[in-house]
């Protein structure tokens, strides 16, 4: 006779129920006096499955293929045996044990028990067969769900009630640890601040606000070996942006609703609520930037804040062709206007105009002052703060200090023990102390502040000049700082922008000079087809300027300012120059800003005779005397294909070998790919 063969499953919640064992141990128990009772002792087998630790309402489910790492282990081992057939009963004291999702528990009987003959036995949940039987195994899995909800529901209630009391709960970041049961006593435990740990987290602070990217801090940290609690030395760029984005340094909480508000650690934060918006400012600009390989391309000045008025995407940037910009992809039929492009250059001039106009306007600028001022004068109170701070630590020294030495003569430390952590003390005094007398020295500098003040109120007037001064870094920072969104419109008679700064409520409008749309539905005429330099010479007519002058002004022959305002004249359909320049004034009187009034217009040279980008390759390589078959290797293509590039920008150049080539090149940069021409800041 065959014995028995039965699956005794036994399963707690909590890490604590498992590690003491209050309840495993008693399961298998009650488990196995049942099955003496039941089959009699010594007349069966069995094998024992157990998942300490683990919610019943967690995986695997009877229908599932696959494990997933939060999944239950025991109970998968289960299925898999059962589904083989290997048990004839599955035996635990309770349905709960096995399950607390309704669901769940039928399929384990539909799909698995009953299908392959496997009886369950509960010790502690008793029903038969029968109907009655069944309805009641199904309204015992329903309550066994129910109760897991409402214990779910229950916990979160909890931990809001406890959050809105201003309690920290979760992870404890860096900086902050729990508080011992000494030190909180009857009450609930909290956080405190970690000394060591509070100096690295303002310093990292500080880092980030100053200029410093996160791997660069995090490689300065690892350099100097401060000690991270997760990390022995070993800082990431992702542990800095923990640490940057903790409102806990800021003595805040984040409630269930996202918002944030004073938590009880609020009187031991390390610095104030707006150092942390700062720090989440520049973060969100960092998202808005490019990534990858675009980021350390300083032309694309725009990218994230320029979007088309129409479809609402953002513009991309088309860098590769002769006239850089920003085009819209977006899937807008073309008679909407729904596909616009703006020029780089002129995108960059309009908002300079604007920002430079915005500096020198009476009503924005006592705001612009009044900001300057007082980031200047919060210098001194952040100095203030930090003078006291580190006079505070000091006393707080001291007191130390005669600590030790009484613990010395009480004999609680030994001398070596009490020489390390005197040594260690005197090295932090004489950091704190040279802290002390630098903030000193910088708050006694009160008129070298105000000049700063001074200067940054006159700066406002010139600020045109002041940005051809500035890296493409520091441009672009001022841009995604002062903007919040540009929105290129385009229309059959007009092309226009809206501009949204941050300092004004309402955005900007500004006309743009048309030109350079790829998907007009048809020929413009009347004023909106004037080219950018008939524009200007009908701009010198309006202003008293004859063909000589406008000849003098263009830097060309009588003969084509001459041509120039004919041909204006004709397209607008008037008899005189002089009708031409009136029909047309609004339209210059708008874009004036922008029109080429003087020097000779810019023609591109060597179009037909610029390099591709693998031609260049090639020659790079073959005037490194590289043979044709390392280049091919080099560059993964066909020995045939690198002979023709190499042939080829060899006639382009109009030279015998690749080192001659390379020397024409360096004489004359316009024989370059147009992508590698445009990486020059061009807007």
């Amino acid at each position: 006779m065959k014995l028995p063969h039965v699956a005794i499953y036994t399963r707690v919640s909590t890490n604590e129920q498992a590690v003491e064992g209050i309840s495993l141990d008693s399961q298998v128990h009650i488990v196995r006096k049942m099955l003496d009772q039941t089959f009699g002792v010594g007349m069966y087998t069995y094998e024992l499955f157990t998942d300490p630790g683990k919610s019943g309402g967690l995986g695997p489910k009877p229908w599932d293929v696959s494990l997933r790492p939060r999944d239950r282990k025991g109970l998968w081992a289960f299925l898999q045996l059962a589904k083989q057939g290997v048990f004839t009963h599955l035996a635990a004291t309770r349905i709960d044990r096995i399950y607390r999702d309704h669901l769940g528990f039928l399929g384990l009987c539909s799909e698995v028990l009953k299908a392959r003959g496997i009886k369950l036995l509960l010790a502690q949940d008793q029903f038969d067969d029968s109907l009655a039987g069944r309805m009641t195994q199904g309204m015992l899995a329903e309550i066994a769900e129910f109760q897991r909800h409402q214990t779910s529901e229950n916990i979160k209630k909890n931990l809001d009630y406890k959050k809105e009391g201003g309690f920290y709960l979760g992870t404890v970041p860096f900086g902050w640890r729990r508080e011992t049961m000494a030190e909180c006593g009857e009450r609930k435990s909290n956080i405190v601040p970690v000394p060591q740990e509070r100096d690295v987290v303002v310093r990292i602070k500080d880092m980030y606000l100053s200029g410093f990217s996160e791997q660069s801090i995090a490689n300065t940290l690892n350099a100097e070996r401060t000690p991270h609690k997760k990390t022995v030395a070993r800082w990431t760029s992702n542990t800095v942006h923990l640490t940057l984005t903790s409102p806990t340094h800021a003595g805040l909480l984040r409630c269930p609703d996202g918002t944030l508000k004073p938590g009880l650690h609020h009187d031991d934060r390390f610095y104030e609520g707006s150092e942390l918006a700062r720090i989440n400012g520049r973060l969100e600009r960092n998202r808005k930037r490019l990534k990858g390989v675009a980021h350390t391309q300083p032309f694309r000045l725009f990218n994230g804040i320029v979007a088309c008025g129409h479809c609402g995407k953002k513009l991309n940037g088309s860098f590769h062709v002769e006239s850089p910009g920003y085009r819209c992809l977006g899937i807008g039929e073309s008679s909407t206007g729904a596909h616009v492009y703006i020029s780089a250059r002129a995108l960059e001039q309009i908002v300079v105009s604007e920002l430079a106009r915005i500096a020198k306007s009476e009503a924005v600028r006592p705001a612009i002052e009044h900001k300057i001022e007082s980031l200047v004068r919060g210098q001194d109170d952040q100095l203030r703060k930090h003078l006291m701070n580190a006079r505070n630590a000091i006393k707080d020294g001291e007191i130390h200090f005669s600590r030790i030495v009484d613990a010395i003569g009480e004999g609680v430390l030994t001398s070596q023990m009490a020489k390390k952590q005197l040594d260690a003390l005197s090295e932090r005094q004489a950091q704190l102390e040279m802290d002390a007398e630098v903030a000193e020295r910088a708050l006694t500098a009160s008129d070298k502040r105000a000049d700063q003040i001074r200067a940054a109120k006159t700066a406002l007037g010139k600020f045109t000049e002041i940005w051809e001064h500035l890296t493409d870094a520091e441009r672009r920072e001022a841009l995604h700082v002062s903007i919040e969104r540009i929105e290129v419109h385009v229309q059959e008679e007009r092309k226009w922008l809206m501009i949204k700064f941050v300092f004004e409520e309402a955005p900007v409008e500004v006309d743009v000079l048309r030109g350079a749309e790829r998907y007009r539905t048809g020929k413009l005429d009347g004023i909106s087809s004037l080219t950018p330099r008939e524009l200007a010479a009908l701009k010198h007519y309006l202003d008293g300027a004859d063909y000589v002058k406008i000849a003098a002004f263009f830097e060309a022959s009588l003969a084509y300012a001459a041509t120039t305002l004919t041909t204006a004249r004709q397209k607008l359909g008037v008899a005189t120059v002089e009708e031409a320049a009136k029909l047309a004034e609004p339209m210059i009187r708008r874009v004036e800003s922008q029109l080429p009034l003087f020097g000779r217009a810019c023609r591109i040279r060597n179009v037909r005779k610029r390099l591709k980008i693998m031609e260049y390759q090639t020659l790079l390589l073959a005037a490194e005397g590289k043979s044709t078959k390392t280049i091919s290797v080099h560059t993964r293509v066909s020995e045939d294909r690198v002979e023709t590039l190499l042939q080829n920008a060899l006639e382009k150049l109009e030279r015998k070998t690749a080192i001659a080539a390379l020397r024409r090149i360096e004489g004359d940069s316009s024989f370059l790919p147009i992508s590698m021409t445009n990486r020059r800041r061009i807007g």
